[in-house]
């Protein structure tokens, strides 16, 4: 939660997904999923994209052993998620 925003991200479970690929996908479901995916965005988190249809929105995405770990969506200007 942002002191200026609101809510400013949303970290996935286990049963949320975006474009069809979520937590416990493989490397490339990810990629298939995201024709735009980026990678290394920093240290905690390995893929970003940003959203087709929100400008400024995106989703961060860690990948290990070949799967996706993690992964949050965040508003622009996010000041809060670690």
């Amino acid at each position: 939660m942002s002191s200026d925003k609101g809510v400013a991200s949303i970290t996935f479970d286990t049963t949320m997904t975006s474009h069809g690929a979520g937590i416990g996908a493989t490397e490339a479901q990810l990629m298939a999923a995201y024709p735009n995916l980026q990678k290394a965005v920093g240290p905690n988190y390995t893929h970003y994209v940003k959203a087709d249809d929100n400008p400024g929105v995106s989703s961060s995405f860690r990948v290990a052993n070949g799967k996706v770990e993690a992964a949050f969506t965040s508003a622009p200007g996010n000041n809060c998620h670690n």
